[in-house]
């Protein structure tokens, strides 16, 4: 009898200090995730690969997840790329994930209740996005704007902002290829285009009244 209290005894000496080691790993960690270094992203996935833990994010960015400080935590976002860092090297600043700017990217953000639409807007106008898009895929240079421009309406050849500026007089854009102001851009091949994007407000007031409506930029490979 005595020995089994004995080895009982040894066992749970030897157990004790792993538990210990275990609770003291054991940290909540609590953060914030951006996306364009700026913008709180809503309902980001976060999970604790090893405990299994799961929490999302709150309308502004902010978690809390309980975790082991060498485990790895995932966050994950429609229309953002996902990241896995070490709990332990997570700081106090903010976690800032990037947009994918794919075909679909932009639609998965919105959906995914993640970000706001005039947010996103504002984003994708403002800041560079890295990458070199693919528009080999397109047939035809409005297709290509109708499918990556977003702030814009096509109607066979025309193009018009979606934001009302007046009940009077035109809605069309502003056309710019390489610099200079355009009237016709059927002529564009989608392979040749590097980069299209479209400004309004103080970005188009450089072209000045031509600008009211908008503006939308293509830069040419």
């Amino acid at each position: 009898m005595i020995k089994i209290k004995i080895f009982l005894a040894t066992i749970i000496i030897t157990l004790f200090p792993v538990y210990c080691i275990h609770a003291q790993d054991d940290i909540v960690l609590e953060g914030q995730v951006l996306t364009f270094n700026r913008f709180p992203l809503n309902n980001v996935s976060i999970k604790a690969i090893r405990t299994g833990n799961t929490t999302l994010t709150d309308s502004l960015g902010f978690y809390q997840i309980t975790c082991n400080r060498k485990e790895k935590i995932e966050f994950r976002a429609y229309g953002f790329v996902a990241r896995r860092i070490k709990a332990g090297k997570i700081s106090g600043e903010p976690l800032n994930l990037i947009y994918s700017n794919t075909k679909t990217s932009f639609r998965e953000a919105i959906s995914g209740g993640h970000i706001k639409r005039k947010d996103l807007e504002m984003a994708i106008r403002t800041y560079p996005l890295k990458g070199e898009k693919d528009f080999t895929k397109y047939s035809d240079i409005y297709q290509l704007i109708k499918s990556e421009v977003y702030n814009v309406n096509v109607n066979g050849n025309i193009i018009t902002t979606k934001q009302f500026t007046s009940f009077l007089g035109s809605q069309e854009v502003l056309l710019v290829v390489n610099g200079s102001v355009v009237t016709d851009i059927s002529f564009i091949d989608p392979d040749d285009v590097k980069s299209i994007r479209y400004v309004n407000d103080a970005e188009s007031s450089k072209y000045g009244s031509r600008g009211a409506n908008g503006a939308l930029e293509i830069v040419l490979k």
